[in-house]
């Protein structure tokens, strides 16, 4: 059994594991993990709809970090390798079909 040792470089705030950890040559950009939408924290009253709202917005994080944690990480770079999370982002467009 070999022990695997993980160097500084390969912490990263933010993401769900070591990089480098997944798939050769695979970055986050590529994982369907990275972004999500997130609830401001502040809500604020609409009078036409007679009740609070919360305004959701997009973010640049690793969706799987905040469903192990249940916390908001850093903002994770499209271009660092992945970790042992990844999974392929779908990349088929909803609706394509051949078109004559």
């Amino acid at each position: 059994m070999t022990n695997v040792v993980f160097g500084r470089h390969q912490l990263k705030p933010g993401m769900a594991y070591f990089t480098a950890t997944g798939p050769e040559g695979a970055t986050c950009g590529d994982c369907k993990f990275l972004g999500y939408r997130r609830k401001s924290s502040a809500a604020r009253w609409d009078a036409k709809l007679q009740q609070d709202v919360n305004k959701t917005y997009s973010v640049n994080k690793c969706a799987k970090f905040h469903a192990l944690t249940g916390k908001h990480g850093a903002d994770i770079s499209a271009r660092y390798p992945s970790c042992k999370y990844f999974e392929e982002k779908d990349t088929s467009k909803a609706g394509e079909g051949s078109s004559a």
